[in-house]
């Protein structure tokens, strides 16, 4: 459903990463998705974060996106490991706990819900990612509706959209871009 060709296998360190959270592994449908297509973007929208350890200097990503979520957990009593963001806010998590990896739901946390914001689905990675573009959910489950019902999503990989950055061309549109590389306040 997705095209790999912009994806950019990412190179990780499993049992590094596997250490530095203490599990005892990660999704092999996430491993994959790793494998394939690397951190990135799908439709400008939903944006899978580059898995990194608890006290990782490069800040963003997994560490800085579960530390958020696991805040918002609050007196819950589980634990959540963040593999994606959307660009109003929502967090993408699994729901940690079972000693088999690939029996984590993935749990979201929705922004604008303020009623029941943690909402749960029996499923890894992948399997919620082809609900979202086949809508296989009573409603979208995210607060951004950009790939719900989106049959061929488009993603981006980080080193893509790097790449395409640094050559001053939109990752998206493949048009010259003058604003490539510049911050919003001008500075670079």
């Amino acid at each position: 459903m997705m095209a790999p060709e912009f994806g950019a296998s990412d190179p990780v360190d499993w049992r590094w990463l596997e250490a530095g959270w203490g599990v005892t592994g990660f999704p092999s449908d996430y491993i994959d998705f790793m494998s394939r297509y690397g951190a990135g973007e799908i439709e400008e929208s939903l944006y899978i974060v580059p898995p990194n350890i608890p006290g990782d200097p490069g800040g963003g990503g997994m560490f800085y996106n579960t530390e958020i979520a696991n805040g918002l957990v609050g007196s819950e009593s589980f634990s959540v490991l963040a593999w994606g963001v959307t660009v109003v806010g929502d967090i993408l998590c699994w729901k940690i706990g079972h000693s088999d990896p690939d029996q984590w739901p993935v749990i979201v946390w929705k922004r604008d819900d303020f009623t029941s914001p943690w909402l749960e689905f029996d499923c890894g990675l992948s399997g919620f990612l082809v609900g979202m573009f086949l809508r296989e959910y009573a409603t979208c489950p995210i607060g951004d509706s950009t790939v719900w019902g989106c049959p061929a999503p488009k993603f981006l990989s980080n080193a893509y959209i790097r790449r395409c950055e640094e050559e001053g061309v939109d990752p998206w549109t493949g048009e010259p871009d003058p604003y490539a590389g510049r911050s919003i306040d001008g500075y670079s």
